[in-house]
């Protein structure tokens, strides 16, 4: 079916079973395959979209952009990595997938709807649904991490380094790769020594990393800890607090170390002079005659 969009339009809605034990993972996972072919036309500040939803659950969207030349789409998944093109003519072909939302996946029967959207003056004049558009099911989880971080020393003292130590934990069983670890210090306080970014190709099971800062000045002060992947983005957002401690003061050892030197000598003269008195008074006097 061909249809043309002004404003917001259904275009097509449709039924399907899923078993009575159907759940959003975590053995069993659900997707959207999204394929449409369409002719849009954007004015500058306008904009149209396409999108599936299941149970009213958006879970798959395509948008379009004017750039003035022509049209440009994009998409944005956790299932695969966001794709995107330019349309000099309008012309755009488009597939995609993504997860279903936990809420779009019901025991027994279940809605696909497919709807567009067109503002600020844009226009679709034309777009299919094309008929590989459906639900499909997999084993594979969407990207599911765990981030964890440390201190070493766990109390820095001002003037001194200490190593930020983060523990990435990928708890589904879809490979991450691409994965980047983001350390942002809250202030001039802490001084990245190895910039502040680690980077790992591949993740399964768990990965580990550490950055060394310098603790400038005492405080409270703290880091950003962010992890970004393709297909997640950026996941966490999590703030360690950094208590820095002033450094503690030791007393010099010297005046201790010469006042025992100075006791031992006095000791040693006075210890001698006895022995001399002492021998002095018990040597007898002899006549040799």
């Amino acid at each position: 079916m061909t249809t043309s969009v002004i404003g917001s339009t259904e275009v097509v809605r449709t039924r399907f079973q899923l078993p009575s034990t159907a759940a959003q993972g975590p053995a069993t996972w659900y997707l959207v395959r999204l394929h449409v072919a369409a002719v849009v036309s954007v004015r500058a500040g306008g904009g149209a979209t396409v999108s599936a939803a299941t149970n009213g659950r958006t879970a798959a969207m395509v948008e379009f952009t004017s750039t003035g030349q022509g049209v440009d789409w994009q998409t944005v998944s956790i299932a695969e990595p966001g794709r995107h093109g330019h349309a000099a003519d309008g012309h755009a072909d488009v597939l995609m997938s993504n997860y279903l939302q936990v809420r779009g996946v019901a025991s027994g029967l279940n809605t696909l709807a497919v709807d567009a959207d067109a503002w600020g003056g844009a226009r679709i004049e034309r777009l299919r649904v094309l008929p590989d558009t459906c639900v499909e099911q997999t084993g594979t989880s969407p990207e599911t991490l765990q981030a964890k971080a440390g201190l070493e020393p766990e109390t820095p003292e001002s003037g001194a380094d200490f190593d930020v130590n983060v523990l990435v934990r990928n708890a589904g069983t879809r490979d991450v790769r691409n994965l980047r670890v983001i350390m942002t210090p809250s202030d001039d306080g802490l001084v990245p020594l190895r910039g502040s970014e680690l980077t790992a190709a591949e993740i399964r099971g768990e990965w580990k990393g550490s950055l060394p800062f310098r603790a400038a000045t005492p405080g409270r002060h703290s880091v950003r800890l962010d992890v970004v992947t393709p297909l997640s983005g950026r996941v966490g957002g999590t703030v360690i607090p950094i208590v820095v401690a002033r450094p503690a003061r030791v007393s010099p050892a010297w005046p201790l170390l010469a006042l025992g030197v100075c006791t031992l000598t006095l000791a040693g003269l006075i210890t001698r002079r006895a022995f001399r008195r002492r021998d002095s008074k018990s040597s007898p006097e002899c006549d040799v005659g």
